[in-house]
């Protein structure tokens, strides 16, 4: 009853926020900025109607969660359910994130001032992170979702000891990364640090679980 209650609160998010994206996006002038350099200088202009692809994503995240994990493991639903929920909020942030910079008004050649929804659009990617490695001991084996090594598919001992391994760093990281995001803001540092870290944040779990995985190949049950 849970999941279907978290379903049923995703659903209805994602499409209360079609709704007013519409008459948001109705506001909006004809031709609006749809592209930035990593200086946030505008080099593309476009149509408003650019910024209904990203509203539909959190319809997207509902309707592909549940038709993919009708293929996974039942112990596995309760998290695909919370990892489609999170994933929805983040979608409607960065849908966000595009709407508010399109109505900047700003022309090819103008540099955009990002101001804080840059930064909150960073901070949610941490967020996402923490709340990933909270449920990551808890995925049961499967072909989906997770570190899907030859090693940790084949033997339950691997997989569940480099999970839990990849939730303590993805919780870790996340954290790290939101404060050194909070240090930026407040110093008024570039964005393209963030960029930098993020990249960081990504590879080197992903890096460090694999090799774990590695090392416990040869565990026995």
């Amino acid at each position: 009853m849970k999941q279907n209650k978290i379903n049923i609160i995703s659903w209805i998010i994602a499409i209360v926020n079609v709704i007013i994206s519409l008459l948001y996006i109705l506001q909006l002038p004809e031709t609006v900025p749809v592209h930035f350099d990593l200086n946030w200088v505008c080099d593309n202009m476009g149509s408003r109607w650019i910024g209904m692809f990203t509203a539909i994503l959190p319809l997207l995240s509902c309707i592909g969660y549940p038709l993919i994990w009708k293929y996974a493991k039942e112990e596995n639903t309760k998290y695909a359910r919370i990892l489609q929920f999170a994933m929805s909020l983040y979608f409607i942030v960065l849908h966000w994130d595009v709407l508010f910079t399109m109505r900047s008004g700003v022309q090819i050649g103008d540099q955009l001032d990002s101001g804080v929804f840059a930064w909150i659009l960073f901070g949610s990617v941490g967020l996402l992170y923490i709340v990933m490695g909270n449920y990551m001991p808890v995925i049961q084996p499967n072909s989906l979702m997770g570190f899907r090594l030859k090693w940790t598919l084949e033997n339950e001992t691997c997989w569940r000891m480099t999970h839990r391994f990849a939730g303590k760093l993805l919780v870790i990281f996340g954290i790290f990364y939101l404060l050194f995001l909070l240090l930026a803001m407040i110093l008024d540092l570039s964005l393209l640090c963030g960029i930098v870290l993020l990249f960081l944040v990504v590879c080197i779990p992903c890096v460090s679980a694999g090799f774990y995985a590695y090392q416990h190949k040869d565990d026995k049950d």
